[in-house]
């Protein structure tokens, strides 16, 4: 709510991308769970099949489909729970599919992207209480007019700062780390 309030306030849009680490020690595998409802609706690209709609069906990477040998209609189970693969595909942001964003050398067989509705992971995994490590990133698009972009940028960090919510001193050495992708939009790590 407060990311979203001081976007309004500086003339940034918020998109957040929900990402969850999930790790199977009995397996060995680390499974990467978009929720494809945090994604823009254009960008998940279903190479073969169809996107997810019920609580038990899912999207998996294509390298680990080729890998492991699945197939549209396949049966997976993840942890306690079975899934039916719907679709086979990726978005851009799972370009180099890798579930360690820390080892940029991914292990496809074992580290499969699996895309699923908010409410699926959330009834399954969530209140199941599995153990997940929350990666979600938040993005942000300036929608002000070129020249204001580095002013809108700073008062951005200041709403965000704790000087600015605790009514401290300002100190613009903000802990918030910002990538440039072009001239508008950021990725907020």
């Amino acid at each position: 709510m407060q990311n979203e309030l001081a976007g309004i306030a500086t003339n940034f849009k918020l998109t957040t991308r929900r990402e969850f680490i999930l790790t199977n020690f009995a397996s060995n595998f680390n499974y990467r769970f978009v929720n494809i409802d945090s994604l823009n609706p254009h960008s998940l690209k279903i190479i073969q099949g169809t996107s997810p709609d019920a609580s038990n069906q899912i999207v998996i990477s294509p390298q680990f489909a080729k890998l492991r040998g699945y197939n549209i209609g396949d049966k997976i189970k993840i942890t306690n729970f079975n899934f039916m693969i719907t679709g086979i595909g990726g978005d851009n942001w799972t370009v180099l599919p890798s579930t360690n964003q820390l080892n940029p050398i991914p292990n496809y067989a074992n580290e499969p992207i699996v895309f699923l509705k908010n409410w699926v992971f959330f009834d399954n995994f969530l209140q199941n209480k599995q153990i997940v490590k929350d990666i979600s990133s938040v993005y942000l698009t300036h929608q002000g007019t070129k020249n204001k972009l580095e002013k809108d940028l700073t008062n951005y960090k200041t709403l965000l700062s704790d000087s600015f919510l605790l009514k401290k001193p300002l100190n613009l050495n903000i802990p918030i780390k910002m990538e440039k992708y072009n001239s508008s939009d950021f990725l907020i790590l």
